[in-house]
């Protein structure tokens, strides 16, 4: 694990508990199976753009948001995260509700 995905980076929203503890709770059930597959890419990424796939619907955020990205889980409820080149990492990863 490359440390970006930890219950430390989720301290409110659970997607952590998915991948540190493989347990579920606060995240929608319905969302567990593609938010996990999502963490398990960007886990593994060492460029944002890996994100890219079909169903992601990624894209780089603008405004206050600007240098983040998101991946699309399931109608508003995305992963955003910023990316480092000194890793490259992904950081500051979060599963939101931002629409």
């Amino acid at each position: 694990m490359r440390g970006v995905v930890n219950d430390q980076e989720f301290p409110q929203q659970g997607a952590g508990a998915v991948l540190g503890k493989g347990e579920v709770r606060r995240v929608d059930p319905r969302h567990v199976a593609k938010l996990t597959r999502l963490l398990d890419v960007l886990e593994s990424a060492t460029d944002p753009r890996e994100m890219d796939k079909d169903d992601t619907r990624f894209h780089v955020l603008t405004g206050d948001q600007l240098g983040r990205y998101s991946v699309r889980v399931d109608k508003n409820w995305r992963v955003t995260f910023g990316w480092t080149d000194w890793g490259p990492d992904a950081i500051d990863v979060d599963y939101e509700d931002y629409h």
